[in-house]
């Protein structure tokens, strides 16, 4: 959160950033063009408020659901996810700056994560590829006999890619062990919702036209986060099939 004001004349964004680690310990700070320039300004301070979010709001307290071991097929907005599982902010940190702490050794884009023991599928810049990975590993998993299950994320506008609708068919067909979840910012990078097709009708609808168990929850209500998801897990683990949530 923060606010636009004018330095030297010129536009200023002022942002704040909180991050809550598996702890449910809250650090916040103040982040200033902390991503793109090595001579930055970024202090971490803990806050024993409440701090409010406002994009992505309940990603990390979808993890509440998951085992350690279960998976994770994130778009590169989902680093959220890794906090919640316990991965060191500073590894995330040198990773931004590819210096010589960087756990990747410069060998992907700064956000563009990748954390095995923490079930972090490496983060891709295509849009949608996760969906159809996360639904083949899930496939994989449940025809080893395995007990892991799988979560990926998707953001509204990337639904109109056919990745999406092939990972709901394979997913339907082939009783997939994945939640599957549309992060409806109601903004498609540049262009709105719409472009996607969610004025339409909901992107919870496109999982039912595929036979997949859907449902929309409130992003800010972490109580309704956390029983959607986990009423999906269960659903995974019970070889009950896929579950959309948007």
């Amino acid at each position: 959160y923060g606010n636009i004001t004018k330095v030297d004349g010129k536009p200023f964004i002022h942002a704040h950033a909180a991050l809550g680690d598996n702890t449910f310990a809250v650090r916040g700070g103040h982040l200033k063009e902390a991503a793109v320039s090595v001579a930055c300004e970024l202090t971490l301070t803990r806050f024993r408020d409440d701090i409010g979010r406002k994009r992505d709001e309940a990603t990390g307290f979808l993890k509440l659901a998951l085992e350690p071991d279960d998976m994770c097929f994130p778009p590169y907005r989902q680093q959220g996810i890794l906090v919640a599982r316990g991965y060191p902010l500073v590894d995330m940190m040198c990773q931004l700056f590819s210096n010589d702490h960087d756990p990747l050794k410069g060998r992907k884009l700064t956000v563009m994560y990748s954390a095995r023991r923490h079930g972090f599928y490496s983060i891709a810049g295509n849009l949608a590829t996760q969906y159809i990975q996360a639904v083949g590993w899930a496939m994989a998993s449940a025809i080893k006999g395995d007990t892991r299950i799988v979560s990926a994320w998707i953001g509204d506008g990337s639904t109109a890619e056919s990745d999406f609708h092939n990972a709901l068919t394979f997913a339907a067909v082939y009783r997939a062990p994945v939640i599957l979840n549309v992060v409806n910012n109601q903004w498609a990078i540049s262009s709105f919702q719409g472009i996607a097709g969610g004025e339409a009708t909901t992107f919870a609808a496109r999982g039912v036209g595929c036979g997949i168990a859907s449902l929309r929850v409130y992003g800010n209500d972490f109580l309704a986060v956390y029983a959607a998801s986990m009423w999906a897990a269960e659903r995974a683990r019970s070889n009950l099939g896929p579950t959309l949530i948007e």
